[in-house]
């Protein structure tokens, strides 16, 4: 018989491994395309993850979370101030089957802040699913607190 030696795995690529098949890999709709950051939302940014629609004509019975970001990159949660740590730990927390989030950006904000919260949402499962994540306001329900 040969010889049946073990070679040994640095922990560094088991972990890297094990984090990329945590976070599902390079799958395209997980991340949005990367934004212009010279640019504004309405001018030279990437458009929203293929796997988000616009708000329906018909919200339904979902209970829905607004997120806006204004052109000096401050976000709201349901039309409260908030800063990005804090909206980390609410989107976490709404998260959930009967939930829906809608994310609204200013046209002048910068493509570098729209990025940061379109890939904070795609933490969510819900945003990685087609159905409970929207980008554009039309048609939204009014902020539940």
């Amino acid at each position: 018989m040969g010889d049946l030696s073990v070679r040994s795995i640095p922990t560094g690529s088991v972990v890297a491994l094990l984090l990329a098949a945590a976070l599902g890999g390079c799958e395209k709709h997980r991340q949005p395309p990367p934004a212009n950051i010279l640019g504004t939302y309405a001018k030279n940014c990437s458009i929203p993850p293929a796997n988000w629609r616009k708000p329906p004509a018909n919200p339904g019975d979902r209970m829905w979370a607004i997120i806006r970001l204004d052109a000096s990159g401050h976000t709201t949660w349901n039309a409260q101030p908030t800063r990005s740590d804090i909206l980390r730990e609410y989107l976490h927390q709404f998260e959930g089957p009967a939930a829906a989030l809608a994310f609204v950006s200013a046209p002048d904000a910068k493509c570098a802040d729209v990025q940061k919260a379109r890939l904070m949402m795609l933490e969510l499962a819900m945003c990685r699913r087609a159905g409970q994540c929207v980008e554009g306001d039309k048609n939204l329900p009014p902020p539940v607190a």
